[in-house]
Formats: structure tokens, C-alpha cells, sequence
């Protein structure tokens, strides 16, 4: 049998590991002959280390410490204690009750959206409504679909919940990593995880965020959805139903309805969703992975069996989500890549 051939470079590598297990300098030395003796290839120049784009801080998702807290002894549900102790009743009598992060109107009779814009927005807190008038930025329900005494999530202000795709991914990848030990979603997640790497999970994580967005930049549209064939709003960047397998999913984490508009608890929200509502069929959630195997089956699961109609090009657009995010990515999925810099005008 030939013996091992050792490049300098690979000895010089190693020299720490020799220096502790006490080779002699005779040992080395010959080590040192037999490299000398054995041709060896050129060494490859390292790869330059990846940019990143800088995680810049949300003050409105970073600064509030409650987001994360549980706030609820179980279930994400208020107790009627915590409910009275939350709900406030404006100057003019407008009554309130502040969740994490976003608050709730009291929808009273005869009221219209723009009755309630206009009253809300005489109060500073929420003087932005009166800008915010779009459907889609703002309350994000029909009129006619108003009910006597429904709690109206108000809008957060389209500054707060604007989020860059450098930002999107740091929290995504914290989520997943902490979900994993999670007693009811962490083996489905781990399960995931064998059909696709981390950084995988995490730009369909991108890709599926951006679609529900409409493809502009995260958060542009109001975080809360009326959906009418349900009669329930959906909420977070994914837009996950409070109804059946999304509340369920919300409940086992332990979120209120404002907790799930931070982008980390929105991830979360999304993998407790595809659990429970994978369950309700008698099968795992990992099955969808990697969603470029399977974009129709997870197409017709997350929209419903009329999704082509409704959204014929929902799947065009995840596959280019998903190719801008793979292009962005670091090797880890822990952070964004800046674009290249331009190159420079010929002279």
C-alpha cells in the first residue's frame, strides 16, 4: 500500500493539532520530506469572504419588548382581566383595545370606513389614517362587510410595518431555528428540514411572503385581510386565516392576534399553519418540500382548488421570488447579500 501523500499547505494546516498531540521533530521532519517528494496541485485561492447587506433595527418590531413575550397564560387568548385592562374608550367615546403592537376599534352602528378614519385620525396616534385611505394599505375590508360590535383591526402605520428583504430573512432564519424546538412544531420543522437546507426554507419563506404582498416591498399593504368566503380576517405577511388550522397554529404558539404582525412570530405562524392544516388530511407538512417539486399540490393547499382562476400566476411569481431570494442569499441563509456594485463606464 502507498502512503498518504501530504501537500505542505495540507502539514501546515495541522500544525496546531501536532503541536498537541507531541509529534517529534524527527516526525515532522519527515512528514515535511515525504511533501517535498510528492508533486502536489496548485492551491485554489480562497473565496472572498460574503457582503452583506446591514441588518438595520425596526423601531416599531425590534423596540417593543411585548412582541415577544408570552403574554397570555396559554391559547394566545386575553383573559377578561387582561381584556379590561386593554380596552380604552377615547375623548369622543371611540372604544379601543390595544394589543401588541396594533389596536382594535368597536365597530358601532351605522359606522362606514371612512367615519371611522375620519374620527380616528383626529387623535396624533393615529393621524396617519387620514393618509392612509387605499383599500389595500389600510382598514383592508370591504364596507358593506362591517358587523355591529366586530373588532376592526386598526391599520399600522405603513412606515412601522414596511420591512426590507435584508431585515425579512434574519427574522425568518431566528424563527425557524427557534420553532425547531417547539414541542408541538419542532419535529414537523426538523422533518421539513430533511427535504430542504435551511437557506432553502428560507428564501420560499421570501417567495411566499413577497406573493402575498403582490410582490412590492414587505408591508406595503395593511398586515390584516378581510376574507370574505371565510367571514375572518387573516393577518401577518402571509396572511394566515384565524380560522380552523391557522388559529389552531396561533393558539399552540401562543400568540395574540397583534404578536403575529412581527415578520419572526409571521414565520412561525406559517409552519404551525402548514402543520395543522397538513394534519386535518392525514399527512406531514414536509411533503410540499421543496415547493419547486411540488407547486402545484402547495398551490392548490395554500389558495384552494380554484387558485388557477383566482391566481393564474401565482406560481410565475413564486418561482421568480424564489429566484431573486436564491440569488440574494448567503450560503448559511442567515443574510442578504448586496447586489454587486455596478461596473464601471469605459472610457
Amino acid at each position: 500500500m502507498e502512503k498518504p501523500s501530504f501537500s505542505r499547505r495540507d502539514l501546515l494546516k495541522g500544525l496546531g493539532a501536532v503541536a498537541v498531540i507531541g509529534v517529534t521533530g524527527e516526525a515532522l521532519r519527515s512528514k515535511l520530506s515525504q511533501s517535498e517528494e510528492s508533486p502536489t496541485e496548485p492551491s485554489e485561492p480562497p473565496e472572498p469572504p460574503e457582503a452583506y447587506m446591514p441588518i438595520e433595527k425596526s423601531v416599531f418590531f425590534d423596540e417593543n419588548p411585548e412582541f415577544f413575550q408570552a403574554m397570555t397564560t396559554k391559547n394566545g387568548e386575553w383573559t377578561r382581566e387582561q381584556r379590561k385592562a386593554r380596552r380604552t374608550t377615547l375623548q369622543n367615546g371611540e372604544i379601543i383595545f390595544r394589543d401588541v403592537g396594533i389596536s382594535f376599534y368597536l365597530v358601532k352602528k351605522g359606522d362606514s370606513i371612512s367615519e371611522i378614519r375620519e374620527r380616528l385620525s383626529r387623535y396624533p396616534e393615529f393621524a396617519y389614517l387620514a393618509t392612509q385611505q387605499g383599500k389595500l394599505d389600510s382598514f383592508n375590508i370591504p364596507a358593506q362587510k362591517l358587523r355591529t360590535d366586530m373588532w376592526l383591526p386598526i391599520p399600522v402605520e405603513s412606515k412601522d410595518r414596511k420591512i426590507t428583504e435584508a431585515q425579512f430573512v434574519a427574522y425568518a432564519h431566528e424563527a425557524i431555528e427557534e420553532i425547531i424546538e417547539h414541542e408541538k412544531y419542532g419535529s414537523h420543522v426538523q422533518d421539513i428540514l430533511q427535504q430542504v437546507d435551511m437557506r432553502g426554507l428560507v428564501a420560499t419563506m421570501v417567495a411566499i411572503a413577497k406573493q402575498e404582498g403582490g410582490g412590492l416591498p414587505l408591508g406595503q399593504f395593511a398586515l390584516h385581510r378581510w376574507e370574505n368566503h371565510q367571514r375572518a380576517f387573516s393577518f401577518s405577511y402571509f396572511h394566515v386565516l384565524m380560522k380552523g388550522p391557522g388559529l389552531k397554529a396561533r393558539r399552540k404558539l401562543n400568540f395574540t392576534e397583534g404578536q403575529l404582525y412581527h415578520p419572526k412570530n409571521a414565520v412561525k405562524l406559517f409552519l404551525g399553519f402548514l402543520v395543522e392544516k397538513s394534519a386535518e388530511t392525514g399527512k406531514n407538512a414536509d411533503r410540499f418540500f421543496p415547493v419547486s417539486d411540488h407547486e402545484e399540490a402547495f398551490a392548490r393547499f395554500y389558495n384552494g382548488k380554484r387558485w388557477k382562476k383566482t391566481n393564474p400566476k401565482y406560481l410565475e411569481n413564486i418561482r421568480q421570488y424564489y429566484a431573486e431570494a436564491d440569488e440574494h442569499l448567503s450560503k448559511d441563509g442567515k443574510h442578504w447579500r448586496k447586489d454587486a456594485p455596478p461596473p464601471e463606464p469605459s472610457k
